[in-house]
């Protein structure tokens, strides 16, 4: 029997006659099995990473097999596209000949980004691993649109549904972006992107396959770990229909190895790592079989495992560390959401408005009046009297109507912003500074999570603030830092996070640049990120024209100039509608 190594149907084939050496250095090559039937060793094509190939032919070397030119051809190829993705992976530049996508106005791509685009777009199927504020959504989805593999779906958590119709729309220009709510399914309209939430996406499957889909981008895909769930069932199902899918996750897996399988069998490369999840278990896993059934434990060949995953174009990581000369030494970023209590914002904001139209009318009245009568003199000055102590009264309403807004839209963005500190505290192990203004908003903050936070709240005295900052600075158990935007916005040292997420916006710019500075301190070389969760078609989206007009209000209050008053032309019908 000669010494063959040649090819089969997406196999190579290894055949040699009896030698126990031979049999040893085979068995030490990743990725071989024996097919006792056939009583040959074979090595899966998908499964040829660099150290495999290199083993390879190190046994054609000290052995003296023939292998064929099918074979040889293969195997270049191989390390050709195994060295392109793991440079690729290693890259944290600009690649040579790099992607070209379209951006809006003002929008760049940092170099590690240009770099994963290009892994992504040769991979066609990959995790994107890149660790929390490094642009995860914005590199997928360049790559989707490079490869024009629409109708794109996306599935992602609740709360960012809303970022990712903002992300294609105001920064990749790609139009027609619907966004799937709630558990009925109903007849998907024509669009380019349609985006839902992981838990509903059992309920639209069916809705979702006759789209024809030619991408799948499922965002903290490290949910989809567990098999026998609804959800990870159905994205297995819609997945096998569509080409290009990319899962996206600072964390690869929350818990076991087992979990990791599941992952790469939704996002469809488990064929580049190992034969089936039984033969990926047995090799990553400390398999045992208990008498009743297999039970996999632990990791091992953990390094081989991150080696074919990087060669084989299945998984890019990236960390700050990483990539920190291109980040910028402050990073503030808007998180769009929904707010969950839209029905009593809408009567609060509509008591706004209508208040508003009576200081308006009020104005329109009396500028009537003084046309019309030729008012001068005293009765000018008791008409004005009169007038600015109706506008005072309507204002001081206006302004408790505001605060109710305010204090409304804070609350319907608790859980989005619980959704968003969960995800923070599982994909990283750095802490947390979180600015909430409303006392129902803080509580309501402080109850998600009792065991890993502390707070800073406008009831605390003097001593337990400085209890509490200095637990927050020094117990690596307490993660999160709920803070009063008025007790703790001046003089706290916070500098063990390097992250602040505001909740709530507040009247005065000044007052939210303070309370993030409180993560700052002379010497310290680490990015630090601001977040502001902003309310979609709220008061939220005009509250930098609010605070512009801030001085303006005082006046009005103050009963000066009419003119003034158009502040609140932002809480006209026609303003808050467009």
């Amino acid at each position: 029997m000669i010494k063959l190594i040649s090819h089969h149907k997406g196999n190579i084939l290894i055949q040699f006659p009896f030698n126990a050496n031979i049999i040893s250095d085979v068995r030490s090559i990743p990725g071989r099995v024996y097919v006792k039937q056939d009583k040959q060793w074979v090595i899966p094509v998908h499964s040829l990473t660099t150290d495999t190939i290199t083993r390879i032919m190190e046994l054609k070397d000290d052995y003296e097999f023939k292998i064929t030119d099918e074979v040889a051809s293969i195997l270049k190829t191989r390390q050709q596209s195994n060295i392109n993705f793991k440079n690729l992976a290693e890259l944290n530049d600009v690649p040579e000949n790099p992607i070209k996508v379209e951006l809006a106005e003002g929008i760049q791509f940092r170099g590690y980004q240009q770099a994963g685009i290009k892994y992504l777009v040769e991979s066609k199927n990959c995790i994107l691993g890149y660790e929390m504020r490094l642009g995860k959504s914005i590199t997928a989805g360049a790559a989707v649109k490079h490869l024009n593999a629409f109708p794109l779906i996306i599935v992602t958590t609740a709360s960012t549904k809303i970022h990712w119709k903002h992300e294609f729309e105001n920064k990749l220009l790609v139009t027609n972006v619907h966004i799937i709510n709630g558990k009925t399914p109903y007849a998907l309209p024509e669009s380019n992107v349609y985006v839902l939430n992981h838990a509903i996406i059992q309920y639209h499957k069916d809705n979702l396959l006759k789209l024809n889909a030619k991408s799948l981008i499922i965002d903290e895909i490290h949910n989809f770990g567990s098999k026998s769930s609804s959800r990870t069932k159905a994205a297995i199902e819609l997945g096998k229909k569509i080409p290009v899918r990319y899962g996206l996750t600072g964390t690869l897996f929350r818990n076991n190895i087992k979990e990791l399988s599941t992952i790469l069998e939704v996002i469809g490369v488990m064929p580049r790592i190992a034969t089936d999840s039984f033969s990926f278990l047995h090799t990553y896993t400390n398999a045992e079989h208990n008498g009743y059934g297999w039970v996999f434990k632990g990791g091992k060949n953990l390094l081989e495992l991150n080696n074919r995953l990087i060669s084989s174009g299945s998984y890019l990581r990236k960390t700050q560390l990483d990539v920190m000369k291109e980040l910028p030494p402050i990073q503030t970023t808007v998180l769009p959401v929904a707010i969950t209590n839209r029905k009593e914002y809408s009567m609060i904001e509509s008591g706004v408005i209508s208040t508003v139209s009576k200081v308006q009318d009020n104005l329109l009245l009396f500028n009537e009046f003084i046309e019309q009568n030729s008012v001068e003199g005293r009765r000018l000055g008791l008409a004005k009297k009169k007038f600015n102590e109706e506008k005072k009264e309507l204002i001081n309403q206006v302004l408790k109507q505001i605060t109710l807004l305010k204090e409304c839209v804070g609350r319907g963005k608790v859980d989005a912003a619980v959704e968003w500190i969960t995800a923070f505290i599982n994909d990283t192990d750095e802490k947390l500074v979180v600015f909430a203004h409303h006392k129902t908003v803080q509580a309501a903050l402080l109850k998600q999570f009792p065991d890993n936070s502390c707070a800073i709240l406008a009831e605390y005295s003097g001593e337990k603030r400085e209890e509490q900052r200095n637990l927050f600075n020094t117990d690596p158990t307490k993660r999160i830092i709920i803070c009063s935007l008025m007790a703790a916005s001046e003089g706290i040292d916070l500098s063990s996070a390097n992250t602040v997420l505001h909740t709530e916006y507040w009247w005065n710019p000044a007052i939210m640049d303070q309370a993030s500075a409180r993560i700052k301190r002379v010497g310290k070389t680490n990015p630090l990120s601001i977040y502001f969760i902003s309310a979609e078609e709220s008061i939220d989206q005009y509250s930098e024209g609010i605070i512009s007009k801030k001085s303006a209000l005082n006046r009005a209050v103050d009963g000066v100039e009419e003119q003034d008053l158009n502040f609140f032309n932002y809480f006209s019908t026609s303003t808050l509608r467009t």
